[in-house]
């Protein structure tokens, strides 16, 4: 059973982020190519322009629409491509709001159209998140690694989960012929 489920629409916090720096760097591009000089490094002008324009291009696609879990591996679905995590067997599943207290970003995007790379706390330790609202935290606890994800409905992301880790009835399989008993 695939299911697939919406990121979380994006905090205040995330919009306010990426509203500000949007603006922001194509004024730092505009501010550093009018103060260069214009005649001696026309290429170091034109390098200026592009990139803070350059650096929003490239946070775009990094946006997180969705997520799925399949056989050990997160799938989480950008705006043009599919990041998958390999979480090896999925020991934990929680909603957790208060998880990512105290976190410092040690690799990755920091709230330019999401949350996403490594982190670390003292409660969850080294951990990868694609999150774009911390207050719906779900917290993955694989045997390879740690997650944190926000999915539009925590509660049922969590219920899907639990449902596909239940361990099916157990079948015996019909004896041969020639062991059935008369």
């Amino acid at each position: 059973m695939n299911s697939h489920h919406p990121a979380a629409p994006w905090s205040g916090f995330l919009k306010g982020i990426s509203i500000v720096v949007t603006l922001l760097l194509p004024g730092i591009g505009w501010l550093l190519a009018s103060s260069a000089p214009l005649h001696p490094a026309p290429l170091l002008r034109a390098a200026l322009i592009a990139l803070p324009l350059l650096i929003l291009l490239s946070a775009a696609p990094f946006v997180v629409r969705g997520y799925e879990l399949r056989g050990g591996t997160l799938q989480v679905r950008r705006l043009l491509w599919t990041t998958r995590v390999v979480l090896g067997e999925l020991r934990e599943a929680t909603v957790d709001p208060q998880a990512v207290t105290g976190s410092i970003r040690l690799f990755g995007n920091g709230g330019l159209f999401s949350f996403s790379g490594w982190f670390r706390n003292a409660k969850l330790g080294r951990y990868r998140a694609f999150v774009t609202d911390w207050q719906r935290s779900v917290v993955l606890r694989g045997s390879a690694c740690t997650v944190v994800l926000s999915p539009a409905d925590p509660a049922a992301f969590v219920r899907s989960l639990q449902a596909v880790a239940a361990p099916a009835p157990r079948t015996r399989p019909p004896l041969p012929r020639w062991r059935r008993s008369r």
